[in-house]
């Protein structure tokens, strides 16, 4: 298995996709006497693009989405199925065991060596000026250290700010416009009313469907909010990794399709 395989794969998956949305377009701005075979294309269409991801989740246990997810979802596939080398396990246990060994001498020879310092020249004012301006030095560096990691923190806040969650939402909704109603986003928080077929009438009944069916699925998220209970609230941690994020988009999207039809 190679990372190579599984990019092609993804690429093929994500070419069908695009052909499948380009389809569904063309089949809403068709005419009367064209109407029906632009519906067959999207239906042939819809059909490829579900068996390649069908046959993609079979042979590496998911799928992703569209062409921004295939590099990502080929390199996590990748690691997964290393992960499952047993000289690939024994290897990364022998590689942890060192990386703790070493950062316990790391620990204690700072330790064992200030405490000799200390013994030697206990009663040397020299020595004593020197360590406590050792001390203002260290105090120094951290506070330049942490700055950094400030500046670091901030710029993984506008990362975060860019994900696609409202890009996500608005896809769901494009394909289920009947039922998914208003839709606000702000960063990473969005809500989606779900609604009865061609009305403004909130539905708590299928908001609950579709809660219930991201858990069975391994996605928590929040209880359906809302006046009347029919808003789906999506709303991950801050602290998310982007890849853990499009994989519960995608787990998010599966559960409104599998629900709604």
């Amino acid at each position: 298995m190679t990372t190579h395989t599984v990019q092609t794969d993804g690429a093929e998956i994500a070419a069908l996709r695009e052909r499948a949305t380009q389809a569904q377009q063309e089949a809403r701005s068709a005419g009367r006497f064209s109407r029906r075979r632009a519906e067959r294309d999207t239906q042939t269409a819809t059909s490829e693009w579900e068996q390649a991801r069908d046959r993609a989740t079979q042979r590496w246990g998911s799928a992703p989405w569209g062409a921004g997810e295939v590099e990502s979802w080929a390199e996590r596939v990748s690691q997964q199925r290393a992960g499952q080398d047993p000289q690939v396990r024994d290897a990364s246990k022998a590689s942890t065991v060192a990386k703790i060994e070493l950062n316990t001498a790391h620990k204690r020879h700072p330790l064992e060596a200030q405490g000799l310092a200390r013994r030697v020249f206990r009663n040397d004012p020299a020595a004593q000026f020197l360590t406590a301006e050792s001390g203002e030095r260290r105090a120094a560096q951290n506070t330049e250290r942490w700055r950094g990691r400030a500046t670091d923190l901030r710029a993984e806040a506008v990362e975060l700010r860019q994900l696609p969650t409202d890009q996500a939402a608005e896809r769901v909704q494009a394909k289920h416009p009947d039922v998914l109603g208003c839709l606000q986003c702000r960063g990473l928080v969005a809500g989606l009313q779900v609604v009865k077929p061609g009305t403004r009438e909130p539905d708590a009944d299928t908001a609950t469907k579709i809660n219930v069916a991201c858990f069975q699925r391994g996605l928590l998220m929040f209880a359906p909010v809302g006046v009347a209970g029919e808003c789906l609230k999506i709303s991950p941690p801050l602290s998310i990794p982007e890849e853990m994020l499009a994989e519960s988009l995608q787990v998010f999207e599966e559960a409104c399709d599998a629900v709604l039809g």
